[in-house]
This record gives structure tokens, C-alpha cells and sequence, in this order.
């Protein structure tokens, strides 16, 4: 697993109930791109520290602590199932801009499980930057861009005109990335 899409899973658990979800409930995909689908098996679960230790398919353990703001961790068994969906990152916009200075606006949205619900949530981040392309890859649609706190590469959504955007332009882009949870009781075999 990435450590971007690590980061995301623990980032997930954490709130994985901040806005109003039923763990049967599917969660709206805001951002669009390639879908992620990571499982996971409940091995312990410490109320009194607030952690799950979580075993991945690949049979690495991963230990999530989950703050006071996770509702209903009394909820999760061992032998839980936890299934993170994660929508990578697709710029929707893609756009030449002459302000030559770099700037970031993020905007977090959550949602979470009710009340007595096995904890479940979903958060949506949204970016907007101006940033300077420092690479474009036309043929795979990806484009290398530095903004005011960090370089990154993203996938570039296919209503974009790259034709519009060369190497050293500063840009104003638009992305956004969901992380969905839920737990949910395995299957009877």
C-alpha cells in the first residue's frame, strides 16, 4: 500500500464516522477517478486505548488508534470486516492562469455512521491550487504539478484540453479525493 493511500486508510479510521452514514448505506463517490478498494479483518480491538488492529490481505498488521471522535467503537468485533474505498486523485480543471503566485484552498467534507451503527464515514477533500507544471505526460494524462506546499502527480480527467497547458505554465487546478469505511459483520460460511 501506498503511503498516500495509507495515510488515507488511517486518516479514514480516524473519522470514520464524522458525518451521518448507516454501515449498510453505500457512500456518494464525490471525486471521480480510479476506485481503490482495500479489506481488512478485525484482530483486537482496545476500547480502553481506543485502537484496532487491523490485518490486510496481504497479511501485514497495521494498528489504527481512533480518536474521540470515532462513534460506536464499541461496535467493532474481532473478525470485523473493514472495507476502505479510495478514489485517487483526478484533476477536473485544468487551466492557464497569469498570477504566478502559488496558493492552495481546501475544503473537507464528512460524513459519519448514526448513532449505534458499526462506525462508518466517508471524507471528501477538495483542492484548489495555482501551481507550475513542471511535467506533462499527454499520452497517460498525467501531469507534474508544484503548487504552494508540495509537488504532486495526478491522472488529468479526459474532458480537459491538454493542448491549453505547456511545461512552465502556472495553472489554476481543480481535484478532489474520497475515502469511504465501513465495518461490517463477515459473511456466514
Amino acid at each position: 500500500m501506498n503511503s498516500n493511500l495509507r495515510n488515507a486508510v488511517a486518516g479514514a479510521t480516524l473519522i470514520a464516522a464524522t458525518g451521518v452514514l448507516a454501515a449498510d448505506e453505500t457512500v456518494p463517490a464525490r471525486a471521480e477517478g480510479m476506485l481503490v478498494t482495500v479489506t481488512a479483518t478485525v484482530e483486537a480491538v482496545d476500547l480502553k486505548a481506543r485502537t484496532v488492529e487491523l490485518k490486510r490481505e496481504d497479511g501485514s498488521m497495521v494498528t489504527i488508534e481512533a480518536d474521540d471522535d470515532v462513534r460506536n467503537l464499541e461496535q467493532v468485533e474481532v473478525g470485523d470486516i473493514v472495507e476502505v474505498d479510495y478514489y485517487e486523485i483526478l484533476v477536473t480543471a485544468l487551466e492557464p492562469t497569469a498570477t504566478g503566485v502559488r496558493e492552495r484552498i481546501e475544503r473537507v467534507e464528512t460524513e459519519r455512521a448514526a448513532l449505534g451503527e458499526k462506525p462508518a464515514g466517508a471524507v471528501t477533500r477538495t483542492v484548489e491550487i495555482i501551481a507550475s507544471v513542471m511535467e506533462l505526460d499527454r499520452e497517460n494524462r498525467l501531469a507534474t504539478l508544484k503548487g504552494a506546499k508540495e509537488t504532486i502527480t495526478v491522472k488529468v480527467d479526459d474532458d480537459v484540453d491538454l493542448d491549453k497547458v505547456k511545461v512552465g505554465d502556472d495553472v489554476r487546478a481543480l481535484y478532489a479525493e474520497t475515502i469511504a469505511i465501513t465495518v461490517r459483520k463477515p459473511e456466514a460460511k
